[in-house]
């Protein structure tokens, strides 16, 4: 599981529910892997997917409508990551490993996750928070 107090915090206060509203998601698919649950493995990334489809789009439009000038770069870290949980998630819908999935949601999503909170959203938050105030 991934402890919501080891994520880094933003000065956009909805942007830190998002990410918490993010790791919900991903403890649940942990949790149905413990489980062994497939059904329900398969529905948590399935909402998972789409969390994070929500999360980047809003992101993105607060971004453009305030005309955040690295918008380009924000976005195709976000690009790559849908990218990347899609070959996930259709991993998983063939092959059903439990193991690599719980490795790349504890390690390789929760790094990109901090990682990307800690530079791209951070500053972002703080761009925001500035034109927005």
């Amino acid at each position: 599981m991934i402890d919501f107090n080891t994520l880094p915090l933003v000065a956009k206060p909805s942007m830190n529910q998002t990410h918490y509203e993010e790791v919900e998601h991903i403890n649940k698919v942990l949790q149905s892997l413990a489980d062994h649950d497939t059904q329900a493995v398969t529905q948590g990334l399935q909402a998972l997917q789409a969390h994070t489809q929500e999360h980047f789009s809003g992101e993105e439009a607060m971004m453009r409508e305030h005309h955040f000038p690295p918008y380009a770069f924000h976005k195709a870290e976000h690009d790559n990551a849908l990218i990347i949980l899609e070959q996930a998630l259709r991993s998983w819908e063939t092959a059903h490993d439990e193991d690599a999935m719980s490795h790349f949601l504890e390690h390789a999503l929760a790094a990109w996750l901090r990682q990307h909170i800690q530079s791209m959203d951070h500053a972002t938050a703080m761009f925001l928070e500035s034109v927005q105030n």
